[in-house]
């Protein structure tokens, strides 16, 4: 059974989890409330070079960086295999200062 992403309304989660599924669907040309967290990325059509589109939509689009913060965040990318993956990496950016558009502003946690 898939299960839904739905984090807290104004969380890190919740701001990394629209702009994973909005990136991801405008990657994959897919409605992005498709998207459940144990959805494999292989299923949808995402491979390594989706991943390197998904980078770049999301930094384009949602104005978040993916960054290394000392870690191999392109190994982290790359290990990713399912969208719930994606979110947690984004998320876990964010929570490293990544930056975030003011269309993803948030509140308190």
């Amino acid at each position: 059974m898939s299960t839904p992403m739905v984090p807290q309304q104004g969380s890190v989660d919740a701001a990394a989890l629209s702009a994973v599924t909005a990136a991801l669907g405008r990657v994959l040309d897919m409605d992005p409330s498709s998207f459940r967290s144990d959805t494999p990325l292989t299923d949808v059509g995402c491979d390594s070079v989706g991943i390197i589109a998904f980078v770049d939509v999301l930094a384009e689009d949602a104005n978040i960086e993916l960054d290394s913060a000392g870690q191999d965040i392109d190994e982290a990318l790359l290990v990713c295999t399912t969208v719930g993956d994606l979110v947690e990496v984004t998320a876990a950016a964010l929570e490293r200062g990544g930056r975030v558009g003011a269309s993803w502003e948030l509140g308190p946690a």
